[in-house]
């Protein structure tokens, strides 16, 4: 059921002749088939707005296997002009839809709106609302931003693939990079040793779905990361959005086979022309023969034959990421709160931890936060 809440006062960013903003919190399913449509567009025109994470449809995916996923509409002059997706947690603390499984997250608005993001918040009665990955374009939530002095911005790298596989062979061989190159001598051997090398782009496979998430979970354990698919959501999510493939928005799985054997498997999401590596996970037993980084090359040749001319890799620093990519853009993360003492403590928070983890007593609380970083991780799932 909707509820209409007019914001408590005015945005302290929006232009003085602009008329005020008002926040309506809705369900997923209740948004109508117009504000959908707005939503849709919106995302198709604006270059920043692209990410398959973006779509309404994501965020109306992740409603059918979690029940805390909301939506602030906003509202000027009676007209729709943008949407917030979030999930509404214990004492109402916000985080993007999908929680830590949205590589970008954000407004979804008309272009140029300027809003406040504390006001949004105030309105749709949430007390924070924790970001990791807004694009930095997204320029209203700056003043949230919680940056460190001295530390630079993470970046997300990506493959520009405009000008088709070539084209991106092309632009890193100029920019210095031989990894085309000796991918390919790898590419050789590992077809010359273990058997053809077959690419399918997109496979709905029980037993290839089994084996990302066997291989994905090992990966988890062995690193002391929290396994993502231990929780029933997450794998009823991306099979949900697996059956609704296709080039407006879906799930795209694809194999890579040396003779019969599957030696990796990448799951992406897909938006129109642009594709985002979500889950990778290869066989160790091949791992010599870098069989992931070779996945990743076969994708780059196939995905512009489907219509895609950008392939997102996400944030991190991967090595494999920044050998394929073209470029990155820059990520910003910190907190929005509806009351600035809960900003303060958890801005405090965050530079404090940034500040420990740099500092000569780095050592002396290692085991604490080893200890702590499970749980952490584990709620962020929940």
């Amino acid at each position: 059921m909707t509820e209409l809440i007019p914001a408590t006062e005015p945005s302290a960013v929006s232009s003085a002749t602009a008329a005020p903003l008002h926040v309506r919190v809705s369900r997923p399913n209740d948004l109508t088939a117009g504000e959908l449509a707005l939503w849709s567009q919106w995302q198709a025109e604006q270059p920043e707005l692209q990410s398959p994470y973006f779509r309404p449809e994501f965020t109306q995916t992740v409603s059918r296997v979690r029940t805390d996923v909301e939506i602030a509409v906003l509202e000027q002059a009676g007209k729709t002009v943008g949407f917030l997706p979030f999930q509404r947690g214990r004492l109402n603390i916000g985080k993007p839809v999908g929680g830590k499984l949205c590589d970008f997250h954000g407004c979804i608005t008309a272009a140029g709106l300027v809003y406040d993001p504390a006001q949004i918040l105030a309105a749709a009665k949430l007390a924070t609302w924790d970001f990791e990955q807004v694009p930095v374009t997204q320029t209203c939530f700056l003043p949230f931003e919680v940056l460190p002095p001295g530390q630079e911005r993470e970046r997300a790298p990506g493959l520009e693939l405009r000008d088709g596989y070539a084209g991106w062979c092309e632009t890193r061989r100029e920019q210095g990079s031989q990894i085309v190159s000796k991918t390919m001598q790898k590419v050789r051997k590992l077809a010359r040793e273990q058997g053809e090398l077959t690419l399918e782009l997109q496979t709905h496979s029980g037993e290839v779905m089994d084996q990302l998430i066997a291989w994905k979970s090992a990966q988890y354990q062995a690193t002391g990361l929290t396994d993502v698919f231990s929780f029933p959501w997450t794998r009823a999510l991306i099979e949900n959005l697996l059956a609704a493939e296709g080039a407006e928005f879906g799930g795209w799985m694809s194999v890579l086979r040396a003779g019969h054997r599957i030696v990796a498997i990448t799951y992406s999401l897909r938006s129109r022309h642009v594709a985002h590596a979500w889950f990778t996970a290869y066989d160790r037993d091949l791992a010599a023969y870098s069989p992931g980084l070779i996945h990743f090359l076969k994708l780059a040749e196939a995905w512009p034959q489907v219509g895609v001319t950008r392939f997102e890799l996400g944030k991190g620093d991967e090595r494999f990421k920044w050998n394929l990519a073209t470029d990155s853009q820059e990520m910003i993360e910190g907190t929005v709160a509806s009351r600035s003492l809960a900003t303060w403590l958890r801005n405090s928070w965050r530079q404090t931890r940034s500040w420990v983890r740099e500092s000569p007593l780095a050592a002396s609380v290692k085991v604490p936060a080893r200890l702590l970083k499970p749980l952490r991780q584990w709620l962020a799932y929940r």
